[in-house]
């Protein structure tokens, strides 16, 4: 196969009969689309669970359409994706997104210092209006909250960069990219999200985008107890 490289990078954190709780490498991307038809992480559960084909659902549901994986992450982002085993499933964990009931803790290594140990950035975002395809804190966009915390610094040369954590509230797209875009503490090697000079620093340092989802809390859609999962990042984020 010819994304059999990075299909055995994917780890299964967890599974039972109802949900498979999967750490997602930097560089897959989740959902097939137009423009990505395969080597996916659908693919990926596709071919190596067979829940799918017990479904009792009609082929145009989204639970058969999305093969269970209920939300995503950015291609270059790692991390934990929570996939569904049935369509009940499915609806309820999707269900407790839309309610913000299921907690996401991210590690970030960021360009530059952050002005303060702990910081929390109410900044509403939507579509660029100058850059469609990129998202950006807009007066009029949709509420977005990120709380984000200072682990440590770490000087490399004559550069500074800093491990924090980050813990969105809301779900908007590229929201942890975009809100410490605008503190002017990008994500490391965030090609999209930072200036030439941020990018160019970071990638001498570093060959990745440098956000992973490590951490997810959720009640558990059959047993409705609270249940967490973590995943350590990668060795790049070992400062």
């Amino acid at each position: 196969m010819l994304y059999q490289d990075i299909f055995q990078k994917i780890e299964i954190v967890y599974q039972d009969d109802f949900i498979i709780v999967l750490n997602k490498p930097s560089g897959l991307t989740v959902n097939r689309s137009i423009t990505q038809k395969d080597g996916t992480l659908q693919d990926y559960v596709e071919s190596k669970f067979d829940f799918l084909s017990k479904a009792k659902a009609s082929i145009d549901s989204e639970f058969v359409s999305r093969s269970g994986i209920v939300h995503r992450l950015d291609k270059d982002t790692s991390g934990l994706i929570l996939v569904a085993k049935d369509p009940k499933s499915f609806v309820n964990l999707q269900s407790q997104f839309r309610e913000r009931e299921i907690v996401k803790d991210y590690l970030a290594v960021v360009v530059g210092k952050m002005s303060e140990d702990n910081m929390n950035v109410a900044a509403p975002i939507q579509r660029n209006p100058q850059k469609r395809m990129t998202y950006a804190v807009v007066a009029k966009g949709k509420p977005a909250e990120t709380r984000i915390a200072r682990i440590k610094e770490l000087k490399l040369e004559d550069s500074i960069f800093t491990l924090v954590t980050a813990s969105p509230k809301t779900g908007r797209t590229h929201q942890i990219r975009v809100h410490l875009f605008a503190l002017n503490i990008p994500v490391a090697c965030d090609r999209v999200y930072s200036s030439k000079k941020q990018f160019e620093l970071s990638s001498l340092y570093f060959n990745r985008l440098m956000l992973h989802a490590y951490k997810i809390s959720f009640i558990h859609p059959k047993t409705k107890h609270v249940v967490d999962f973590t995943c350590p990042p990668s060795k790049e984020f070992h400062m």
